[in-house]
């Protein structure tokens, strides 16, 4: 192998769980603090003094690989890890019989321990919400709504269900505020009770709390491999309000009249303190992201084993940081760990980097042409999910954006058609991306032509 400007050989060890180097190969500037104690299969050890990545080139097919090392002192033979040599295609591993007869079976079992916390139960979260009102706003009251007499004992159902979960509760008393009951039917056919907040809405004080984004979580997972998703049971139902907020939120179901006992769907303040309230708990736990309903526990290390062991630490304290009987999450949500591409929020990590999620490209390529304006948009929006991904997105889409303006007369042509199939061949080559190091060294690139002008800032490679 070529390291830096030199040629070094390296043995290939497939029992050997992390690279090792010696010393004297490394410049110290390099080094990085390092605690971990290796033991050799004579039960020697060893105590590293660092670690470093660097980049090797295979001089057989002269690709170049980034690889984590640990460095040791005693000048023995540098070692390329099982993980490290199946990279580099120097091992060949067939899985096909493979069994995971450790990680996974781990969680699994704290699954077990854990299954109060891992159920469908509905919990709550520490603490009352108090609704804050604008006094100007005059209090409406708002007339009860018709509904389809064939969901109508579906709703009482839901209705009684929700009640007996101290969700709901019956108000016999004048109000000044009142919503309407509005319905929703579920994937599952199963009936959602909400309501039609607008006027309320125009009263409520927002909270102003910052709502996290996936672009802004993803940063975290660079060096993850192992992941477990948590998805909140009843997400807005873990919030408790105080009686007086409770009657700010009663609604007319045709029937009779109810009150949220819990935080309802529709508010323009539900998003901002279900969110404060979820992130409270977790705030100063390492390995732990959130967003929306949904919580990302992964673990990161050098290697599968560190970083199976520090996915594995981090799930157990977010078990034990919050309390059992005050919030609970869905288990048949929570894919086993030891799964290191597994699916979450948008799009799929991979140990390499981030992929678009293959259920949007598989909807993206069973598309047919539009046959409207308003088909264009829906299009061009769907598409646009991807445009981190695809670098010649906008100038494939140009003549297809073109026919949402007010100027350009309907006419579906040939050459939209081209762009149409181009887009198409385009999303089904998505390129990995890496993710965003901080540390790097980065460019700034800019373009133009006579349409756009554009700029990029890139990450360096070395």
């Amino acid at each position: 192998m070529m390291l830096e400007k030199r040629k070094v050989k390296f043995q290939v060890d497939c029992g050997a769980t992390i690279n090792v180097i010696p010393q004297k190969y490394v410049r110290n500037t390099y080094l990085q603090p390092s605690t971990t104690k290796l033991k050799m299969w004579i039960g020697t050890e060893l105590t590293s003094i660092g670690k470093f990545r660097i980049v090797l080139r295979n001089l057989q097919n002269m690709k170049k690989y980034s690889l984590g090392f640990t460095v040791i002192k005693p000048s023995l033979t540098p070692l390329l890890g099982k993980c490290a040599s199946e990279q580099m295609n120097l091992i060949t591993v067939n899985y096909n019989n493979n069994a995971n007869v450790s990680s996974v079976p781990e969680c699994k079992q704290l699954l077990m321990d854990y299954a109060d916390f891992f159920n469908s139960e509905l919990g709550s979260l520490p603490g009352q919400v108090h609704l804050q009102v604008t006094e100007t706003v005059t209090p409406h009251r708002a007339a009860a709504g018709r509904m389809l007499v064939s969901i109508i004992p579906q709703v009482q159902k839901e209705l009684k269900r929700l009640e007996e979960l101290r969700v709901i509760a019956l108000v016999d008393v004048p109000t000044d505020w009142n919503s309407r009951m509005i319905t929703a039917t579920k994937s599952t056919g199963e009936i959602r009770i909400c309501i039609d907040p607008r006027h309320l809405n125009k009263a409520l004080k927002l909270e102003r709390y910052q709502l996290p984004t996936t672009d802004e979580v993803l940063p975290r997972l660079t060096n993850a491999e192992y992941f477990t998703k948590l998805d909140v049971t009843s997400a807005y139902s873990h919030v408790i309000l105080d009686n007086e907020s409770s009657y700010l939120t009663t609604f007319q179901t045709g029937f009779r009249r109810y009150r949220w006992l819990r935080l309802p769907f529709g508010t323009c303040v539900s998003s901002e303190i279900f969110q404060k309230r979820l992130h409270l708990p977790l705030d100063g736990l390492n390995g732990v992201a959130c967003v929306a309903d949904g919580i990302i526990v992964f673990g990161s290390g050098d290697e599968l084993d560190q970083a199976s062991a520090d996915h594995d630490l981090n799930l157990k304290l977010l078990t034990t940081k919050i309390p059992r009987e005050e919030n609970q999450t869905e288990q048949r949500k929570s894919p086993a760990q030891g799964i290191s591409n597994q699916l979450h929020w948008e799009s799929r990590k991979y140990r390499n980097g981030l992929l678009p999620n293959p259920a949007k490209i598989d909807v993206i390529t069973k598309f047919q042409p539009p046959t409207s304006v308003e088909g264009v948009q829906g299009l061009c929006g769907t598409v646009n999910y991807l445009a981190r991904f695809l670098l010649q997105l906008s100038s494939v889409m140009e003549s297809i954006r073109r026919l949402m303006r007010n100027d350009v007369p309907w006419t579906w042509s040939r050459v939209h058609d081209a762009a149409f199939a181009e887009m198409k061949q385009l999303v089904t080559k998505a390129p990995v991306l890496s993710f965003y190091d901080p540390n790097a060294p980065f460019l700034i690139q800019c373009d133009a032509n006579s349409e756009e002008l554009g700029a990029a800032r890139k990450a360096c490679r070395i």
